[in-house]
């Protein structure tokens, strides 16, 4: 490994930052990938990597794109089956890229043969997934030549079953026909950078929508149709009500998890709805795949001869009034709620 990183702190283009264990690296690294790059970080092998699966999974789980790259034994050693330090000593030195199979899109193990083409091959499937992905790199293989690849690193697309325009129709058709429509959007909005385009398409639609918390900031929340955070019975009355009672809902990059809905608590009829994940879609129920997520969601805003012209719901925050009364938690965010104000930041976690 060290040979490898002395590689990388002599380039002038990158910026090594260490951190005091793997675990913290993979964290750092996830945190970088939510600023819209790609995150890379690197470990030894065997007992470096274990430390780093779970900041691995967290990335995983919430689709930001992070390579692991894995300094390990030389070729020889490894083919060889040697019972070296931070193996488990049975000649295998597999074991560790398949404890990340759950938890990483791709991975590879690189020979100086292979090596331009899998890099290239793991680097598409992290932009076209935007999960994690796993690069096992031999010290003898980080040290030999290479030599450079033919075509610039593109993103695969996927080989649609469903013709991206057909779902487009029936999303244009179903809103010109409903008369509540809800838009909902989740983090996938948030994984490939869409923000802004679903914020043009709402401003242009004037369509109703909310988010779950899971998919906060998905969408500008000064404009006049973001009705607020839907949480299944936790949500406030009346957007609770508005959306349950919707007839066509239109969930774009949504994962319906126990913590962004109350528990379960949630009532969307999946048989007025139309939802869009990265590898999966459902239309009134029925299940689609092998679309292109991304470029789907930005050909919403070619989608035309829509416009709401319906009610929003009463979004009138209440004032706080100091007084003596007991503090509790409606109280409590009262307080806060009053306190912040439209260009902060608020950093928080749900803990445990």
């Amino acid at each position: 490994n060290l040979q490898f990183l002395d590689q990388i702190i002599s380039r002038k283009d990158m910026k090594w930052v260490g951190n005091a264990n793997e675990l913290n690296a993979s964290y750092m690294a996830d945190g970088y990938a939510r600023t819209k790059k790609a995150a890379a970080f690197l470990t030894t092998f065997g007992v470096g990597e274990l430390s780093a699966v779970n900041g691995l999974a967290g990335s995983y789980a919430e689709n930001l794109p992070v390579v692991e790259i894995v300094g390990s034994p030389t070729s020889k050693v490894q083919n060889e089956g040697k019972f070296v330090h931070h193996t488990l000593a049975d000649g295998d030195f597999k074991h560790f890229m398949k404890m990340h199979e759950p938890v990483t899109a791709a991975r590879t193990l690189l020979t100086a043969e292979n090596a331009t083409v899998e890099i290239d091959r793991v680097l598409s499937t992290l932009l076209k997934e935007r999960k994690p992905v796993y690069i096992n790199l031999p010290v003898d293989v980080a040290a030999a030549k290479a030599e450079k690849p033919s075509l610039p690193l593109k993103k695969e697309n996927p080989t649609s079953n469903t013709s991206d325009q057909e779902i487009l129709n029936k999303i244009q058709e179903s809103l010109k026909n409903a008369k509540k429509p809800i838009v909902i959007t989740g983090h996938e909005i948030i994984s490939f950078g869409l923000e802004k385009t679903v914020t043009q398409f709402i401003s242009k639609t004037k369509l109703p929508i909310t988010t779950l918390n899971f998919g906060k900031s998905s969408v500008d929340e000064t404009l006049p149709s973001f009705l607020g955070i839907y949480n299944g019975k936790l949500s406030e009355p009346n957007l609770k009500e508005f959306v349950e009672s919707a007839d066509f809902i239109l969930m774009l990059g949504v994962k319906l998890t126990d913590s962004s809905t109350g528990a379960f608590t949630h009532h969307l009829n999946e048989n007025k709805m139309i939802s869009l994940n990265i590898n999966e879609g459902k239309i009134f129920n029925e299940r689609i795949q092998n679309f292109d997520f991304e470029s789907l969601i930005s050909s919403l805003l070619d989608l035309s001869g829509i416009e709401y012209k319906g009610k929003y719901i009463d979004k009138k925050q209440e004032d706080f009034v100091p007084s003596n009364a007991l503090l509790s938690q409606d109280r409590l965010w009262q307080a806060v709620e009053n306190l912040t104000q439209s260009n902060e930041t608020i950093v928080a976690e749900q803990g445990t």
